[in-house]
């Protein structure tokens, strides 16, 4: 009893990453991740948009390679709201270094 609670136990502990170990994406798992078709991911592969490492015959991706290719595209309101906040904080380091300037 105790012997095969201890086999589950070393079971179930090498389908865990070891801590700060990366984790490898198959193809499969990196579509989904990404939440793509397959053949988009080869394409990417093949224009160079993506990086993915090969072990042997396999491909694998790192979690952060996945990442990489997302991209952030911000609406004209939010890109207006960051120039307004832009626009706000250079006036304020205009006032810094002048005497009687607002705390």
């Amino acid at each position: 009893m105790v012997a095969s609670q201890g086999l589950q136990k070393l079971t179930h502990m090498e389908n865990e990453p070891p801590p700060n170990k990366t984790k490898w994406y198959s193809i499969q798992e990196a579509a989904e991740y990404l939440d793509v078709g397959e053949p988009t991911l080869y394409r990417w592969m093949r224009e160079g948009k993506i990086t993915f490492r090969k072990v042997g015959d396999s491909t694998r991706f790192w979690q952060e390679d996945l990442d990489a290719v997302m991209q952030v595209y911000h609406s004209a309101k939010d890109l207006e709201r960051r120039a307004r906040f832009a626009r706000y904080a250079a006036t304020m380091n205009c006032w810094k270094g002048m005497s009687g300037a607002p705390a």
